[in-house]
């Protein structure tokens, strides 16, 4: 049975660099996730995200918390989402993630009722796949930025 207090392994495919990679881009996407959800409610309060994104924002913020060290629940996740997401819909995204074998759900000893999410191999590949890019991109953006803010 797994320890209620120590974060979930990385394995050991995804290589360094893709964990920092991983780490700065899954920070920017939580934060983008964020900023999106508050323009979409202000725009549009009646207009629901599509589950595959929050899925997709489950497993990123998951990553996220291994990352760093940290064992995520359920729990964690509601209060991560607070203002994004409710937790109807983010149970419903946890579910949708572990029916397409992205997380699993692990108990935790003493306590039925508390969960420990925790990336599969799979939903690892899936965040790593495009990590290392993703950043080059991001990272590629900003230097045209910077060039264009040196031309003014």
């Amino acid at each position: 049975m797994p320890d209620p207090e120590t974060p979930a392994p990385i394995p050991a495919h995804i290589p360094g660099s893709a964990r920092a990679a991983m780490e700065a881009m899954l920070d920017l996407h939580l934060s983008a996730v964020g900023r999106f959800a508050a323009a979409i409610r202000a725009a549009d309060p009646s207009r629901r995200a599509k589950r595959p994104d929050e899925a997709c924002w489950c497993c990123a913020a998951v990553g996220l918390g291994t990352l760093r060290g940290r064992r995520v629940t359920h729990k964690d996740l509601v209060a991560l989402a607070a203002g994004r997401l409710s937790p109807a819909t983010l149970s419903r995204a946890v579910q949708d993630a572990v029916l397409l074998g992205l997380l699993r759900q692990e108990q935790l000893p003493g306590n039925r009722r508390v969960k420990r999410l925790v990336l599969t191999d799979a939903g690892w590949r899936l965040l790593a796949a495009g990590a290392e890019d993703a950043f080059a991109a991001a990272l590629a953006t900003l230097r045209r930025a910077e060039a264009r803010m040196e031309t003014c």
